[in-house]
Order: C-alpha cells, then structure tokens, then sequence
C-alpha cells in the first residue's frame, strides 16, 4: 500500500493569510503590533524624561551641560558656538545635510553622541573653554598619560 502524502501550503502563504475579521494580511497586522509597540515605548520614555524636567532630554550631565551652554533665547540651538564646542573637543562635526527637514536636531543628536564616548574615553569634556569632568568615565593610567603627551 502507498503511502500518503500530505500536501504543505507553499512557501511564503503565511504572509498572504488574511485575517477573518479584518481582511487585512498577517504581514499588516504584525507591522501594526510592533508600530504599537514602538510608539508604547516611546510614550513611557516620555514620561521618565518628563519627570527628569524636560521631555525632550534624557537629562544626564552632559545634556543638561549641552543645554545650559547652546540654548539661545527663542529656544533654538546656537550652531556656531555648537560647532566651536566640537573643536575644541577635537572632534569632527558629523555630516548632516542641513537642508533637510530636522536637520539641527539629527546634527546634535549625533554630535552629542559623539561628545559622549570622547567623554568617556578622555575622562573629560570642553565646553565654552572649561572641563567638565565626566562621570562613569575610566581612570587612566600613567602609561596612557605619558603616551598621550609624548
């Protein structure tokens, strides 16, 4: 007697199911859960930084110190003095096409990355010609010290 043999959907059908109530794909309805999802944790971020103060800032040191230093009157950020800060830093500004829309925000977001991990790695951060110390930064040695002013 032969043996049956059971017929498997094709490769790829799970993504074309439809739901029954909706109509909808599964694909869409699983991008829908993980939008939910992101939006949910965006919303709770909010909260934690709402209650630091400020919703727009995590409010660690450096934050607050960028903030203190770089807002202008009306709120904006003061790009040239940003930039200086950078150079005085020796780090080099990040490439950000400043014709886009949120252009300034992306630019320091990404700067202020930047100025976190050169914080860590030197222990310290210029900011309108004074060192701020950096917390969590790593103490180095006297090899690393003598080899970084030789």
């Amino acid at each position: 007697m032969a043996k049956k043999t059971r017929k498997t959907k094709k490769a790829g059908s799970y993504e074309k199911s439809v739901s029954r109530k909706t109509g909808a794909t599964v694909n869409k309805l699983e991008q829908e859960q993980r939008a939910a999802e992101n939006i949910e944790a965006l919303s709770k971020a909010k909260l934690v930084y709402a209650a630091r103060g400020d919703v727009n800032s995590c409010g660690d040191w450096l934050a607050v110190a960028l903030k203190d230093s770089f807002r202008t009157e009306d709120g904006s950020l003061d790009l040239t003095a940003f930039k200086a800060c950078l150079k005085d830093n020796d780090i080099e500004a990040p490439k950000v096409d400043m014709e886009r829309h949120g252009a300034i925000g992306r630019f320091r977001m990404c700067a202020g990355l930047m100025l976190r991990r050169h914080a860590l790695k030197v222990g310290h951060v210029v900011i309108g010609g004074k060192k701020l110390a950096a917390p969590g930064a790593k103490k180095r040695g006297g090899k690393a010290k003598a080899a970084e002013a030789s």
